[in-house]
């Protein structure tokens, strides 16, 4: 069993024309013209006489009558729906195709009016009147391929009023103002209103289709109805939903990321500023700064503090460092083993450490950790540091 997206419709039976209808008719039966009344619930032709029978090279009435096209492309369907609309108002309409008989192209017009089927529905009855082939190949090419193409194209009068539209155009705008159109309610004014002042618009646009909203590339020049000789509109409507969502993705993307990119480098800043304001450096005399060490010390903190410090001790010739642990809580213990580096890079620059405020509760956590202050001085205060600095001869 097929799926049901692949399910083909289930159509109703055939319905021949109607007994007065095919009293009314039967003079057609012999006619010249090719002649066929098409059932549209059905699709399928219900009536014919021979010359339609010769057109289309069919062997029998019956092939004609087991033809079905309810599978025929799109923009075929679109143009039969269009039809359908016109007869079922009661109005006929005439129309060129192209016709395919045993494979050969053969340009007709169709003229098409309501006539009542057996079961009192309304079908078309329809008159092919075979034309002369244009001479111009490329012009009967691109008339063929306008019936076929996606893009939506549609001539309309300087109002706003579609003059033509070709079949995608009408599956989804069919024959309503070029203001309904557009999510934009003032864009198709500003595109008309372009064309009048003789300047051609092409941009991007939202477009309403059924019930949805999709990018479109627009064009809309001016242009002269060749029925009329008026100045008209061509627009043409290209749907390009994919790429332009997929740019605009992309766009908002690198936005964020830009952002993203701006908000570390203000946090990085920010962290800096926070490092020096934790870990400030101090100048208690002549060459002698104190640095207090409070907090948790993270490899980034500790590097950020050495770099001060050989910045200090290049630029002002520092020679004593006092360390000091007085506001260290033993909880961070673990973090102060990335200061013997520190420590051990001062003292290759001919600069001095020295230690104060290790408390006993410190220095036992410090041990837990595998770390003592055996390579400098330790001292219970700042001011025991200072002294012994002094009492040193600095």
């Amino acid at each position: 069993m097929l799926p049901p997206k692949l399910a083909k419709r289930v159509l109703p039976p055939p319905s021949p024309p109607s007994s007065d209808a095919q009293r009314g008719i039967q003079g057609l039966k012999l006619s010249m013209i090719p002649v066929a009344v098409f059932d549209f619930d059905a699709f399928r032709i219900t009536w014919a006489n021979d010359a339609l029978l010769q057109v289309w090279g069919f062997p029998s009435y019956e092939a004609v009558f087991a033809r079905d096209m309810s599978e025929a492309p799109p923009s075929v369907m679109t143009r039969i729906q269009s039809i359908r609309s016109i007869v079922m108002a009661g109005r006929s309409t005439t129309e060129q195709w192209t016709i395919y008989p045993n494979g050969v192209p053969m340009l007709t017009r169709i003229h098409c009016s309501p006539i009542e089927l057996e079961n009192m529905s309304i079908g078309v009855l329809q008159q092919y009147l075979i034309e002369e082939p244009v001479a111009d190949v490329a012009i009967r090419r691109a008339s063929e391929a306008l019936l076929h193409t996606s893009a939506l194209v549609a001539l309309v009068s300087f109002d706003g009023t579609p003059l033509y539209q070709n079949p995608a155009s009408k599956r989804a705008h069919n024959e309503t103002h070029i203001t309904r159109w557009f999510v934009d309610d003032v864009f198709a004014e500003n595109a008309l209103k372009a064309a009048r002042e003789g300047t051609v618009t092409r941009c991007e646009a939202l477009v309403r289709i059924a019930d949805a909203e999709r990018w479109h590339e627009i064009e809309a020049r001016p242009v002269r109805d060749p029925v009329t000789s008026d100045m008209a509109v061509l627009f043409q409507l290209v749907d390009e939903t994919a790429r332009i969502t997929a740019q605009r993705d992309a766009e908002e993307k690198l936005l964020l990321i830009q952002e993203l990119e701006l908000l570390l480098a203000t946090v990085s800043r920010q962290q800096e500023e926070i490092f020096v304001l934790s870990t400030p450096i101090l100048s208690v005399r002549h060459r002698i700064v104190a640095v207090p060490i409070i907090g948790d010390f993270t490899p980034e903190r500790t590097s950020e503090l050495a770099s001060r410090l050989l910045h200090a001790i290049a630029k002002d010739s520092i020679e004593w460092i006092l360390l000091d642990f007085t506001g260290m809580s033993p909880n961070y213990a673990r973090g102060l083993k990335s200061l013997r580096d520190v420590i051990h890079t001062i003292g290759s620059l001919k600069a001095h450490v020295v230690v104060s405020g290790v408390g006993p509760i410190l220095t036992r956590s410090l041990a837990k950790e595998g770390f003592s202050f055996t390579e400098v001085p330790v001292y219970p205060t700042l001011a025991d540091s200072l002294a012994a600095i002094e009492s040193g001869g600095k």
